[in-house]
């Protein structure tokens, strides 16, 4: 977007066709998320959260189409890597491939967006597997609890001594209330709100209950799985499948089935795409 003119940098009709592919997907994103995308035109606004999301979720759609298969591509490793280090059980089982492809990443980045471009935010990425592998998964180090949340802190400090252990405790509290929040939040039956992965690995969307106490739901269980891409790797490595928008058929679940929330993205008239809800919130 910025900097000096390369054959990679977009151009206004680019952003403006990125933006709108973000804005298009705001109306897919579950409430999980405490930020729905915005447009280019905000990116110096973005919140760090946001960035997160562009990278894990919404980036491969907005930008396909638009960059050269070969910077897609590169991004795409990106994508999958972090994808991978964010997932408890893939960053046990797949941390050395993700460390790969960020290797392959910021080895590319000089060579496609010159050599200004390797900061320290970028040379950091080679880091991330170490951190995952210490840590379990990215979300376990992560500090995104404290974005925006200066004044709170501040506020939980309630004498001179021993600050740093005060604010600990009471982040601990507002964590454990938070767990038990969301345990008991009720299932949705509205989209974006009611897509699920459940325990066999099938893609579901929840439509309503079919007893009073809420423990056996009606759903669109969907079939012809197929990949939503192949490179760097099969999307399905990340959970990610492309289905039949009328390819199901109607079943009843339990609430224990239901295992994962997810992202549903239109990607064609007929065609959907489910993306498994990877980070923390």
């Amino acid at each position: 977007m910025r900097g000096p003119t390369r054959d990679t940098k977009l151009s206004k009709g680019q952003i403006d066709q990125i933006s709108d592919n973000l804005l298009f997907l705001k109306n897919y994103i579950p409430s999980e998320f405490a930020r729905k995308p915005r447009s280019l035109d905000e990116i110096d606004r973005w919140k760090a959260t946001e960035f997160r999301q562009f990278v894990l979720y919404t980036g491969q759609f907005a930008l396909k189409g638009i960059l050269t298969d070969n910077v897609y591509d590169h991004f795409m490793c990106l994508c999958v890597a972090v994808n991978i280090l964010v997932n408890g059980n893939l960053s046990v089982s797949h941390s050395g491939y993700a460390h790969s492809l960020l290797q392959y990443f910021v080895e590319k980045c000089s060579v496609i967006y010159g050599p200004e471009f390797l900061v320290y935010n970028v040379h950091i990425l080679l880091h991330l597997k170490s951190d995952a592998d210490k840590y379990g998964s990215l979300d376990n180090c992560a500090a995104w609890i404290f974005e925006n949340d200066m004044q709170q802190l501040k506020r939980k400090v309630r004498s001179g001594n021993n600050p740093v252990a005060q604010i600990v405790k009471r982040v601990q509290e507002t964590l454990e209330v938070k767990k038990i929040e969301k345990t008991s939040k009720h299932i949705r039956f509205k989209r974006p709100d009611n897509m699920f992965r459940t325990d066999s690995g099938k893609y579901c969307e929840v439509l309503k209950p079919t007893d009073n106490e809420e423990k056996s739901f009606l759903c669109r269980v969907y079939n012809t799985c197929g990949l939503s891409f192949s490179v760097p790797c099969n999307s399905d490595l990340i959970g990610q499948s492309q289905f039949q928008q009328f390819s199901y058929e109607m079943k009843t679940l339990s609430a224990s089935a239901l295992k994962t929330r997810c992202i549903q993205f239109p990607v064609h008239p007929n065609k959907v795409v489910f993306l498994p809800l990877q980070h923390e919130f």
